[in-house]
């Protein structure tokens, strides 16, 4: 196969990778959903956690949601966005600030449950 005969190739697989980030994209969607607005009904029932755990679990997992959440945006704008290049350094943005979101969601919790670590 010479350098000529890749450009097909290249199309299809760059179709197959957009379609795999679109549905990963769409799973996370799901996750967020079930992480949120959903946790205390389906969302529990999905984590098998009781009525009590998931009441202590709901700010971790609220948190949870909002980091999908940034990675579905960050999915999507990497999909439809011209320039490769923003897609990226908006997922390493919403990394970070998912990180530091995490820290202090946990720090209540913690708090909340007087949990010491």
């Amino acid at each position: 196969m010479g350098d000529g005969d890749r450009g097909p190739l290249l199309g299809k697989l760059a179709i197959a990778a957009q379609v795999l980030i679109a549905l990963i994209a769409l799973l996370h969607v799901y996750f967020v959903s079930l992480e949120t607005v959903l946790f205390k009904t389906r969302g529990r029932r999905v984590f098998g956690l009781s009525a009590e755990k998931a009441e202590i679990m709901a700010p971790a997992m609220s948190n949870q949601g909002c980091y999908n959440g940034l990675l579905v945006a960050a999915l999507v704008l990497g999909l439809l966005h011209p320039d490769a290049a923003v897609g990226r350094a908006f997922a390493v943005y919403a990394s970070a600030a998912g990180g530091d979101c995490a820290g202090l969601a946990f720090s209540r919790l913690m708090c909340a449950n007087k949990t010491r670590i």
